[in-house]
């Protein structure tokens, strides 16, 4: 068989093992709160059109009409609205598409991936995947989490379809992000496929970055590249949340006016306790939490010195922060404004 043959099968394979991924975790994952179809078809109606409202919002809060401007405007992504088993259906192929052939192949690793996904797959409440170009809002969850939190739903559609509007505009802005988050996550799946390399533990380590690091002490695992490449990884993903918690926040209170109320109670979300924190811990929310406010604090302080400060983290992989600059703000504006 050619070399070009068996990297073709390898592919094959990979992507065969992401659809088994997304089938077993669409089996696994709760459903939630099924509504009637009249009560379905009107939170579908009223997501579509928070998304529409969102995107003129988002570029305006997260002040990004110049680096937009400059990268050359595209149109606005298509918006899916599914269900649970529809979004981990997504993201197994996005998680391929991601890091392509480096993924660990068989059973094990397949049903390792549909497990995450399922459990995180209760939690998510909307995604944009740079690799399709789609915006993916998860109803029964944003109905689900919406209602617990006691917050008014339109308010709160809005709201989160800012953040994830935000996330597009930032993919749009900086064309070139999503290849380089591949090539990094890539090269370092890659780099533990060689002789005595550990490919799950990479995977894991990868997860982890792109969901917010990890309690655990994963650094003493890793080789002095490998820890940067992870380090890079972490730093983008802390900028591109923290940007967007920071448009949510940033929003006229003229168009959410209920916006307040909705951050205090997604925040005593996110710091309940119980089995629920021990749940997050294992997954690594705990740490996604610390990346948003880290990120968040990062771009306050960038946009203190300057408004358009933050303009030339959209130009280039080199202007991104590292992780030592997104604790130390004004390192990175040392090292990137003339």
């Amino acid at each position: 068989m050619s070399p070009h043959a068996a990297e073709g099968r390898e592919e094959v394979r990979a992507m065969l093992d992401a659809e088994r991924a997304g089938r077993w975790a669409g089996r696994l994952i709760r459903p939630g709160h099924a509504p009637d179809h009249a009560a379905a078809v009107a939170l579908v109606e009223r997501l579509h059109r928070a998304a529409d409202r969102a995107l003129p919002l988002a570029e305006h809060a997260g002040r990004l009409a110049g680096p937009l401007e400059a990268a050359g405007r595209r149109e606005p992504a298509p918006v899916l609205v599914v269900d649970r088993s529809g979004w981990a259906r997504a993201a197994a192929r996005s998680m391929v598409t991601m890091v392509g052939s480096a993924l660990p192949a068989g059973r094990s690793a397949t049903a390792q991936l549909a497990l995450a996904l399922a459990v995180l797959g209760t939690r998510v409440l909307g995604q944009f995947d740079p690799y399709t170009g789609r915006l993916l809002l998860v109803a029964p969850t944003i109905g689900e989490v919406g209602r617990s939190m006691g917050v008014d739903e339109d308010d709160f559609a809005l709201w989160v379809c800012v953040h994830e509007q935000t996330h597009a505009l930032q993919f749009q802005a900086a064309p070139w992000l999503a290849g380089h988050l591949s090539g990094e996550a890539t090269a370092l799946l890659e780099s533990f496929a060689r002789p005595g390399g550990d490919v799950q533990l990479a995977l894991e380590s990868v997860v982890r970055a792109l969901r917010g690091g990890s309690d655990l002490p994963l650094s003493g695992l890793l080789d002095a590249e490998q820890a940067e490449r992870l380090d890079r990884v972490t730093a983008t993903m802390s900028l591109l949340e923290g940007h967007a918690d920071v448009a949510m926040d940033a929003v006229p209170p003229a168009a959410i006016p209920s916006r307040r109320r909705l951050r205090a109670a997604m925040a005593a979300r996110r710091t309940s306790g119980g089995w629920q924190q021990v749940v997050r811990r294992l997954m690594g929310m705990e740490a996604k939490h610390a990346q948003y406010r880290d990120g968040a604090a990062f771009v306050r302080q960038v946009r203190r010195a300057a408004p358009d400060a933050l303009d030339v983290a959209w130009s280039t992989p080199e202007a991104l922060p590292s992780v030592a600059e997104i604790a130390d703000p004004a390192a990175w504006l040392s090292r990137t404004r003339p």
